[in-house]
């Protein structure tokens, strides 16, 4: 493994450990026109946050792929197209446009993970639904 790569890593793992830490804060955001472009290929959220007067910005698109190929279609049936994913880390300009993209590295879909796990503030919900009593909960229903 290259030297950079090991600081890119190195990098991405330090964010999702502030992340975490909710030392850095980010924000969900609708995908730009240009990230869903067509059926091939499509981005659901998008999240973004400021580090040191840099904007990030993460992402995961997911694309279609050959599933099989076509002598396993003749001998199993009709072919359902295949999804995958690719999680997109990079850093914007003040336009928001990407001036540069992280190289696709594992760790980026932990960090996607912190990053969604923090902006759904599952530990507040988490600590509510557990402190709370049915009944109160059935009181606020009424």
């Amino acid at each position: 493994m290259s030297e950079l790569n090991e600081k890119l890593i190195e990098a991405v793992a330090k964010l999702i450990k502030l992340t975490q830490e909710n030392k850095i804060k980010w924000a969900s955001d609708a995908p730009t026109d240009n990230q869903n472009r067509n059926e091939e290929e499509y981005v659901e959220t998008v999240f973004l946050t400021n580090y040191d007067n840099k904007n990030l910005r993460l992402y995961s698109k997911s694309y279609k792929v050959d599933a099989i190929p076509f002598t396993s279609v003749f001998l199993f049936g009709s072919q359902k197209p295949k999804w995958t994913t690719k999680t997109t880390l990079e850093i914007l300009d003040s336009n928001h446009n990407a001036v540069w993209t992280f190289p696709s590295l594992a760790p980026l879909s932990d960090l996607l993970m912190s990053v969604r796990y923090q902006v759904a503030d599952v530990d507040d919900f988490i600590e509510g639904l557990l402190n709370n009593s049915d009944n109160k909960l059935l009181n606020e229903k009424n």
